[in-house]
């Protein structure tokens, strides 16, 4: 059993990709999966509750875990269909100046990274909703409730709104995260290591370090 946790954000695209990619080679592969925030994932791994995580890059007091790149994922602005904006190819933090912004909640890290884009290019917004679930995000804005910046998505659907590039651009690193003070039953090791070859990154993962569970 290997115990995966990640963030709400990636559950979409990057647990389908990594477990189903996984059990085509180890088809008996079993996985337990747990949803939370970065804090709460590197705090699961810290303490025996996890094995790996798909999540952001760890702060540099979380003494014991490893991490590695999967992907860097391009922040972009989500603007209803009928907006004046969704027409255009690129959109700069000052454009959406003065708007309705359907935002992450303040428990998030996207929403400590947004704020801080909002604030050096200068930008005021009105907060009309706050969600920690990138997919209630992406229904408000559909809905015309408002704009938001979001990751940019890997898959979309008829009622999603419109996806603008944002400029410069700016984007969130993900990767994969595990214990480096125990050692990893094979099974994460095997994980681990199938995984990475799917990545754009790759995490040094110690050799010969797995064990039987």
């Amino acid at each position: 059993m290997i115990r995966l946790g990640f963030l709400q954000s990636v559950a979409r695209w990057a647990v389908p990709r990594l477990i189903g990619g996984f059990r085509q080679v180890v088809p008996e592969s079993r996985f337990e999966l747990r949803q939370g925030f970065s804090r709460d994932l590197f705090g699961w791994i810290a303490s025996d509750g996890l094995d790996v995580a798909i999540v952001t890059p760890p702060p540099g007091s979380a003494a014991g875990i490893g991490w590695g790149l999967m992907v860097e994922q391009r922040l972009c602005v989500a603007v209803p269909h009928d907006h004046p904006l969704s027409r255009r190819k690129s959109l700069r933090p000052a454009d959406i100046d003065g708007e309705d912004l359907v935002a992450f909640s303040r428990t998030t890290e996207l929403r400590t990274v947004i704020d801080t884009l909002l604030i050096e290019a200068g930008v005021r917004v009105r907060i009309a909703f706050e969600s920690s679930e990138i997919d209630t995000i992406r229904g408000l804005v559909g809905a015309g409730l408002g704009v938001a910046i979001i990751p940019e998505p890997t898959t979309t659907d008829a009622s999603d709104p419109a996806f603008i590039s944002l400029v410069p651009t700016t984007s969130r690193r993900i990767g994969l995260a595990w214990s480096t003070d125990r050692a990893n039953p094979q099974s994460v090791t095997d994980f681990l290591a199938h995984s990475t070859q799917q990545s754009e990154g790759a995490p040094s993962v110690p050799a010969g370090r797995g064990t039987s569970r």
